[in-house]
């Protein structure tokens, strides 16, 4: 009976939940794009401490993009918030050229710590593609909040409405405390009001550097991490596409994690996300669907098989087993 055949393997494309006989048809999706008979690799942009360029290759109209958020310093056993991951595919043009800023991780102080910079791919003439926020630092009695994956920053800690908005820079302590500035956005620096707000972060149009300190090195990330005085304004906010708000003026006081920004398709998105420095993953993409080649395709079996698109239930993983019984150890 022919409406018995079809697709019978769940990970291809074209599955067929209810076909019993597989007749050969499974499909995967490849995405590769070839110039000139050779794949486009991808490309990994780590922290530099600058805005850097990716030019779009010749043959690629749409690219994978992965972005890291920095996060912010730990102090004392706390531990900075984590930047956040945004990613997504973007249209391009050949030859089309993009802004990459990378965000710096703040460095570690006792006492308080600046926030972790934020990460952005950015047309040349200053139109944001996607951006992930960075996340706050720590003091010694508080952790740092997260990098966010909403376009608005995160508030401090006991300081309401500092959260920065719509793409711009976060608010400074001036009416909590007299503590310090806010993270930078991707329009506008941070706000730099207060006693210590001049610590703010700068916004990526400004350069996105991260702010000085007052105290201790306790600078922010570059990405627009806000600084801080480690004898103690709290942590620094997290630079993004709108800034993290600056906290209470003390000891015990993180600020707002960076908001994020994505125009992406098929987006995968999450808070919290990454430690240590940002990064930027971009990937040439062209996808369309071919027929599967069947085999093992997991790289820790026995038998594993590298033309294999398609697992077909023949990996393996005895044969090859160490004295501890793990597969190729």
């Amino acid at each position: 009976n022919s409406s018995c055949s079809g697709c019978t393997y769940p990970d291809a494309s074209n599955y067929d939940p209810t076909a019993t006989i597989e007749d050969g048809t499974c499909t995967v999706p490849d995405c590769s794009v070839l110039v000139d008979g050779e794949v486009v690799l991808g490309t990994t942009f780590n922290y530099s401490g600058s805005i850097e360029t990716y030019t779009v290759p010749e043959g690629v109209y749409a690219l994978y993009v992965e972005v890291y958020g920095a996060s912010g310093g730990n102090s004392d056993g706390s531990q900075g918030g984590l930047g956040a991951m945004m990613s997504g595919q973007i249209e391009v043009t050949p030859g089309q050229q993009l802004q990459i800023l990378a965000g710096q991780k703040a460095p570690d102080i006792n006492g308080a710590s600046g926030g972790g910079g934020g990460s952005y791919v950015v047309t040349s003439d200053g139109i944001p593609l996607m951006i992930a926020g960075g996340g706050s630092g720590a003091t010694s009695y508080s952790n740092g909040k997260p990098g966010l994956i909403t376009e608005d920053g995160g508030d401090g800690d006991n300081c309401n409405g500092t959260g920065g908005t719509d793409g711009n820079g976060g608010g400074d302590a001036d009416n909590c405390g007299c503590g310090a500035g806010g993270g930078g956005g991707f329009y506008s620096n941070g706000s730099n009001g207060g006693c210590y707000g001049y610590q703010h972060g700068y916004g990526f149009l400004q350069g996105g550097a991260g702010g000085s300190s007052a105290s201790g090195g306790a600078t922010g990330g570059f990405g627009g991490g806000a600084g801080t005085h480690n004898n103690n304004t709290g942590g620094g906010a997290g630079g993004g596409y709108s800034g993290g708000g600056a906290p209470y003026h003390g000891n015990g006081y993180s600020g707002g994690g960076g908001g994020s920004y994505n125009i992406g398709i098929d987006q995968v998105n999450a808070e919290g996300f990454n430690s240590g420095d940002g990064y930027v993953y971009l990937q040439p993409v062209d996808c369309e669907e071919v027929l599967a080649i069947l085999g093992c395709a997991d790289e820790t079996a026995c038998n594993y098989d590298e033309v294999a698109t398609l697992n077909n239930g023949s990996c393996e993983y005895d044969s090859c087993t160490d004295e501890c019984g793990v597969p190729n150890g």
